[in-house]
């Protein structure tokens, strides 16, 4: 046996540890609400749609959905089957692909609440298990709370409730564990109304207790969701006891680590070698002179079929942004591998292959102070990888950006959020991702909530928010800092539902037109039109046309007529 089999064997018998720990993955069915959330007066019927979809070709036999309501402010009326216990359950025993269930259910009480996925479970027709994902594991309902049967304030333990509002009444208390009873103390807004509190001994761990004002037309209903702390840990054991399982614990972790880094190591010399050649073919590549915006006739190729309206120099100014003949490619591998284990494996093989994406290709323009400068294109185009280039978030292949990063913000939204964190923890680590310092986001945060709509809502974890208010926080987030002297801009004018796009609108024009320099990707030619003072368009990676708005959008909008 050769000295290479040798150690290609030996690889392999490694890399064997490291793959039992790769799970392979598995499309199955998935459950989705209707809709983001449900806002509904006291005492109304309301309907609730809960879909059941297939995935990846596989056809639905058969499933059950189980949901979970609060029976304090909801009751079930119809469209299932009542599971007991503020549970309905929805299933279907006949073939399908796609379904659709309405369920019926009634407000009792003003407050807010959720209807909740427990359990979701799909089968095919053999009756073998589906993997089923849920979407959005609860969906929030508003009920209008009763005037005459509000709280004015509210004390646990002779504590105010930390942001009480009358009119939110969910709210998160942790409490010690010496704490086995809550003792709650409110003062009513109408004092005809009368109050009772449900049992306030405490459990360790997740409790609820429930305030229910009557007064008016309907009672409201208060709920606090109340952690007491775990009891204090039991004295440690012994060395002697402790010392044998120990072993066996690092044993096997020394194993399996050095399992993955051997995998990781043979990955990245595979993918270092193959760059290193790529980069060689590519700078022995026939490179173009021109640096500047090009007329008519003398750019990269056939795309480039419009006028440039945009003098590169403008006389005794420097600009402030200057892209002078930037690249982007792109290694894309030809083979479809489901996880790394697979690309191991590959690559091993000798088997990967890879072609280039130019995603830009000999891009240039300036753009001078007080500018704002309009990037426009079709989807894929390259217009986000300019953004990130320019705010040097990438670096090119070929070519260079000019500018001074210090003064740039770029604004994009749904980065930097963990969904298994509240609303409040990732508006200070999305902040702090962004550039904002602590004290900054403290002085700001109730500016940040407002702006979002999501009073009552902050001590949720994100991953049981809808999509529209995951958009509406990041983009409070991001524009909640004056406009900095160089502002871009990456498709945020798309957020949440018309009432708050239309405000969200407001705060970027009040930012473009505050003497900031900027650059804005939209879809939208009415935005870049009523905005800009220039614009460039790039279309499939290269320079197109860049000039006055109305021209430049008019042959973006008839490029088809070309063809």
């Amino acid at each position: 046996m050769t000295e290479k089999k040798k150690r290609c064997l030996l690889l392999l018998a490694v890399f064997a540890v490291g793959l039992s720990l790769i799970p392979e993955r598995v499309f199955g069915a998935s459950a989705r609400f209707d809709r983001d959330s449900y806002d509904i007066v006291i005492r109304e019927d309301f309907y609730v749609g809960v879909y059941i979809e297939e995935g990846s070709g596989e056809d639905i036999d058969e499933f059950e959905i189980r949901l979970g309501y609060d029976e304090n402010l909801l009751e079930y009326v119809q469209g299932g089957t009542s599971g007991g216990g503020g549970t309905v359950v929805i299933d279907d025993t006949e073939a399908i692909t796609d379904a659709r269930n309405l369920l019926i259910f009634r407000s009792v009480a003003g407050g807010q609440t959720s209807i909740t996925v427990e359990s979701a479970e799909a089968y095919d027709s053999s009756g073998a298990a589906l993997e089923t994902t849920v979407s959005v594991t609860a969906v929030p309902v508003n009920i209008e709370m009763e005037e005459e049967a509000l709280i004015e304030s509210l004390s646990v333990n002779g504590t105010p409730v930390e942001g009480f509002s009358p009119e939110t009444s969910v709210y998160s208390v942790t409490v010690p564990y010496e704490t086995d009873e809550l003792q709650v103390e409110a003062a009513l807004a109408d004092e005809d109304a009368s109050l009772e509190v449900s049992d306030t001994a405490l459990e360790v761990g997740q409790n609820t207790v429930y305030i229910t004002v009557s007064g008016g037309n309907g009672p409201n209903v208060y709920t606090l969701n109340v952690t007491r702390a775990e009891e204090p840990p039991a004295p440690v054991a012994s060395r002697e006891e402790e010392e044998e399982p120990v072993k066996d614990y690092v044993l096997l972790a020394v194993v399996a680590t050095t399992a993955v880094l051997v995998t990781l190591g043979i990955i990245v010399m595979a993918l270092t070698r193959k760059n290193r050649r790529a980069r060689t073919d590519m700078k022995s590549r026939e490179r173009r002179p021109e640096t500047g915006i090009r007329q008519a006739g003398t750019g990269p190729g056939p795309d480039m079929t419009a006028e440039m309206d945009a003098p590169r120099i403008r006389a005794g100014e420097r600009p402030v942004i200057s892209v002078q003949n930037v690249c982007m490619y792109f290694q894309i591998a030809t083979q479809n591998v489901s996880g790394i284990k697979e690309f191991a494996i590959q690559k091993l093989k000798g088997k990967m292959r890879y072609r280039e994406l130019r995603a830009l290709d000999h891009v240039s323009f300036d753009v001078y102070k007080g500018e704002v400068v309009g990037i426009i294109g079709t989807n894929g185009s390259g217009k986000s990888t300019l953004l990130k280039i320019v705010s040097g978030a990438l670096k090119p292949s070929f070519g260079k950006v000019e500018v001074d990063r210090s003064k740039v913000q770029l604004l994009t939204l749904g980065t930097g959020f963990d969904m298994e964190l509240t609303a409040r923890e990732n508006v200070y680590l999305n902040g702090a991702i962004i550039g904002y310092s602590k004290d900054f986001i403290d002085s700001r945060y109730d500016d940040i909530v407002k702006f979002a709509e999501l009073e009552g809502f902050m001590d949720e974890k994100v991953k049981n928010f809808s999509s529209g208010m995951v958009s509406r926080l990041g983009f409070a987030i991001a524009t909640i800092e004056d406009a900095p002297e160089i502002l871009i801009l990456d498709e945020v004018l798309s957020v949440g539902d018309e009432f708050f796009r239309k405000k969200s609108l407001t705060r970027i024009k009040e930012m473009i037109h505050g003497g900031s320099t900027v650059l804005i990707v939209s879809h939208s030619m009415s935005t870049i039109k009523e905005n800009c003072s220039k614009v460039v368009w790039i279309e499939k990676g290269r320079l197109r046309m860049a000039g006055p708005p109305d021209k430049v959008c008019e042959a973006y909008s008839h490029q088809n007529d070309e063809r």
